[in-house]
């Protein structure tokens, strides 16, 4: 199995991240490439020694054929230049040919800076070593003959807890990709983040329904990376520089600027305060990894019993004897930690199918990992209940780090709730309105981030200063306050999510209550009908003991 997990580290890391490494060192030309087989990586199941030989070494080979053909086009680029002597005089005699291979990130190396040429060059050399070495070594590791490699249970979710977690990663890594760069595009993104956040906040579940809306997000943001980078040729930026409406609205920047003096060489539009431009793209690729593989785990069905009594198999059940034993969240974490769930099925001498009883295994001591899952829990479960005290001060720092008219509604929503005799009840019952009014708040400071002019969005309205008011542009990255906002948000989608699960705790004892409360009068008419019969009969005993006295 160890071998099975190489595998994995090689497909799902190595070779992703290689790609990545070939798409950063030049974003233009032919690492298209290289971005289309990037967004089809995480699409692959990992291979095992059943499906290496399908789909997945279809696609291993498929890398390293292009890369290498890629790595021939260098070379075949050079030689021609070269038959051509002096070596690079064609490119003089021919502008348009400099211009197309410059664009497609073949240049000539007379006279080029290394370093620059390592930029040219350095993908093709990249992808070919890491895409042999990783299908070299994932062949030899999945073509033996050992049955240690197969993927057990591949149709349910084999890691429950890491699923869980990977939901809130997702959703946080959504946010980061519509917050870095704000735009038309970049705020699908963060409009899903605050649908989904607040679908958790009252009470959905992040299931099937969050997979699907992610692989909408992934398909979108597969388009926008791609027009993105081929937005990088030279002959686009000319028909549709940066400064035009279409490309601020839809936030198409340039990654990369061509020096006019040295057509060769290019640097990265990369500042000390426009360093959001080039991560972007960055998050944007690693979030689509991400999604790709936490959505494939949501849509596989969930374990829900562990454990099967082998009575009822092997016909030695009674009425009472249950056919299937539920485990508590605690056990099921540890016998998935155990491997327990993967059971072998054995027959006796009957046929009749036998598994392995091993519950008590699975009740025993608690391990020193089980202690520290259930701290965890405890101290999460802890975080939510007084989740009322961190959002009143957070409502206080909103209204401290940004202070503008409309965050001083949090300084006073505080303070109110400091002055309440019971400020846990008063936090929760006003929570719907503590986030709508933070959503509010965070779209319009998205608005005012986005790529717009002074004519577009003022800042001042008949000599009005709309940023006294909480509303205007922020200094530097427009992304740091939307981080800041946001997480605070977070806290509020908290206590909201508190509310509601009082508001079905408080419902569903009351269903109970109703549901027992015709037992109690059956059990107090029973009660009640018994003592009368009792009474009866000592009054018969009493009037036959005066009988005989007379």
């Amino acid at each position: 199995m160890a071998k099975y997990y190489i595998a994995a580290l090689l497909f799902r890391v190595v070779l992703p991240a290689g790609l990545l490494l070939s798409i950063a060192l030049r974003p233009f030309g032919l690492s298209v490439i290289y971005l289309l087989l990037y967004l089809l990586a995480p699409l692959v199941i990992v291979p095992d020694t059943q499906t290496f030989s399908g789909g997945c070494r279809t696609y291993l080979l498929l890398t390293l054929i292009l890369s290498f053909l890629l790595l021939l086009t260098h070379a075949a680029w050079h030689s021609v230049l070269a038959a051509f002597a002096p070596y690079g005089s064609l490119l003089k005699d021919y502008p348009i040919i400099q211009k197309i291979g410059h664009n497609l990130g073949l240049v000539s190396y007379a006279g080029i800076d290394p370093q620059m040429a390592v930029h040219y060059l350095a993908p093709e050399l990249v992808m070919s070593g890491v895409s042999l070495l990783v299908y070299l070594l994932v062949k030899k590791l999945l073509t033996r003959n050992e049955t240690g490699l197969h993927k057990k249970d591949s149709k349910h979710q084999r890691y429950p807890l890491l699923t869980s977690a990977g939901k809130y990663v997702c959703l946080f890594l959504i946010m980061f990709s519509g917050i870095m760069r704000p735009s038309i595009s970049s705020g699908i993104y963060f409009l899903v983040f605050m649908g989904a956040a607040t679908a958790w906040a009252v009470g959905r579940p992040l299931e099937k329904g969050f997979a699907v809306v992610s692989r909408c997000v992934m398909a979108i943001m597969a388009v926008h990376i791609a027009i993105l980078v081929a937005y990088q040729c030279s002959w686009l930026i000319e028909i549709y520089p940066p400064e035009m409406d279409f490309a601020r609205y839809f936030g198409l920047t340039k990654l990369v600027s061509i020096n006019e003096t040295t057509p060769t060489s290019f640097t990265y539009e990369v500042t000390r305060d426009q360093w959001a431009t080039i991560a972007s793209p960055l998050v944007i690729l690693l979030t689509y990894f991400i999604l790709a593989i936490e959505t494939r785990e949501l849509f596989k069905p969930k374990v829900a019993y562990t454990y099967i009594n082998s009575k009822a198999l092997r016909g030695n059940a009674s009425e009472t004897t249950p056919l299937i034993k539920s485990m508590s969240p605690s056990k099921r974490w540890s016998s998935i930690r155990s491997g327990s769930q993967s059971k072998q099925l054995h027959q006796d001498s009957t046929g009749s199918v036998v598994i392995p009883d091993e519950e008590s295994a699975i009740e025993g001591e608690n391990t020193l990992l089980d202690d520290i899952v259930a701290a965890i829990v405890d101290f999460f479960q802890v975080l939510v209940r007084s989740s009322y005290i961190a959002t009143t001060i957070t409502m206080m720092a909103w209204s401290i780090m940004f202070h503008s008219w409309l965050t001083f509604v949090f300084l006073m929503w505080a303070n109110i709730v400091w002055l309440c005799q019971d400020q846990r009840s008063f936090m929760l019952k006003t929570s719907p309105v503590l986030v709508c009014y933070a959503m509010l708040l965070l779209l319009t400071q998205y608005i005012y981030g986005m790529n717009l002019l002074e004519t577009e969005l003022p800042s001042n309205i008949t000599e009005v200063n709309l940023r006294q008011i909480g509303v205007g542009r922020s200094e530097g990255e427009p992304c740091v306050p939307l981080l800041i906002k946001s997480l605070f948000t977070c806290m509020f989608w908290v206590t909201l999510r508190q509310r509601v699960q009082e508001i079905r705790q408080r419902r569903q004892s009351a269903v109970i209550t109703d549901m027992a409360a015709p037992l109690q009068l059956t059990v107090s008419a029973a009660a009640s009908g018994e003592y009368d019969t009792q009474l009866g009969a000592i009054h018969k005993l009493r009037h036959t003991l005066q009988y005989f006295n007379v």
